[in-house]
């Protein structure tokens, strides 16, 4: 496996879905980075990818784990959704201190070093014990998909900037989920035979388009399953 390494760490977001209260919303970090080879050279595919926070900046304590299987870079970027692969989140005690750090381990490679402190996240995500978050959200909740489809939805955010996550899982109560990286970039493009993608946004709607063969890739371990049907969630944040 090639040795990769994050460059270019760019936002962390708490978000919230609309429709539910705060207390029954997984807590959940958008965060998104770069992956290049020992060259520099950006990657684009699939890597298995581990997250943990920790209490010190080296050794300590891992106070938060999970593998996100299969995480698609395009060019480099992947974006993910930290606590998606874990029942409930991320425990709001994790960020009992403000001190916590980031460590990232990709495939069978060593953790990146060094790790990255998270700075203002815990000040945010502790906030949601006190008083919901005001970004703007849409859920789309779990709808059927199969291949070479379009579907629409009224998001109703009043701005085309928004932050999405594309979800895949076997069932609507999100069996086998994985993220989707739906990238605002890819928009209106061709999006191959395996998977889907946001294919339209305007300030109050967006269009989500499957692939014309699977709607879904997993690879788990080198092991590759492909799905012509399932289930797709959108969550989308506004950034304005």
């Amino acid at each position: 496996m090639k040795k990769v390494r994050i460059i270019s760490t760019v936002v962390f977001l708490i978000i919230a879905i609309a429709s539910l209260s705060y207390a029954e919303v997984p807590k959940l970090i958008n965060y998104q980075g770069h992956l290049t080879d020992k060259g520099g050279n950006p990657i684009t595919g699939n890597s298995n990818i581990t997250f943990r926070i920790y209490d010190a900046e080296s050794g300590g304590s891992i106070l938060w784990s999970e593998t996100q299987i299969g995480v698609s870079a395009k060019n480099g970027i992947f974006n993910v959704l930290l606590g998606s692969a874990t029942v409930g989140g991320i425990p709001e005690s994790v960020f009992s201190a403000t001190n916590r750090w980031l460590g990232i381990i990709v495939g069978n490679d060593s953790e990146m070093s060094p790790r990255q402190q998270l700075m203002s996240v815990p000040y945010a995500y502790r906030a949601g014990s006190v008083e919901a978050p005001s970004f703007k959200t849409y859920d789309s909740g779990w709808f059927y998909v199969t291949s070479s489809q379009s579907y629409n939805f009224n998001h109703n955010l009043g701005t085309t900037k928004l932050l999405i996550n594309l979800y895949f899982a076997t069932d609507t109560s999100g069996s086998n989920m994985t993220v989707v990286p739906s990238l605002e970039e890819t928009k209106g493009t061709g999006i191959g035979n395996n998977g889907g993608q946001v294919t339209n946004i305007t300030p109050t709607s967006l269009t989500v388009s499957t692939s014309t063969s699977n709607v879904c890739r997993r690879i788990i371990y080198g092991s590759v399953t492909m799905y012509n049907d399932g289930y797709y969630r959108v969550i989308a944040v506004a950034l304005e």
